[in-house]
């Protein structure tokens, strides 16, 4: 797998039900944006990066040879100011 500015990847789960979780976070690890994708298919990744501060892009291949790209978005919490949620 290829990946770009990954901060962490670790398997959770019990075997045989185990997630695979791919997460960026800020230079100062907060902001973090992530995705949990079940052990069966994490060979099937061939890429994960942060495209922007809230965007993580997951491309993946199929059984059948197709390209998933599966988007992650995070929004800001309540705990940011007004004007970063209205940004966004």
């Amino acid at each position: 797998m290829h990946s770009r500015n990954m901060d962490s990847c670790k398997f959770y789960g019990a075997n045989g039900k185990r997630y695979k979780l791919f997460w960026m976070g800020g230079e100062d690890r907060s902001d973090g944006i992530g995705i949990f994708i079940a052990e069966k298919w994490v060979d099937s990744v061939v890429s994960v990066k942060r495209h922007i501060r809230r965007v993580l892009i997951l491309k993946t291949v199929l059984d059948n040879g197709l390209l998933l790209n599966v988007l992650t978005v995070y929004a800001p919490n309540s705990g940011k100011p007004e004007e970063e949620k209205e940004n966004f």
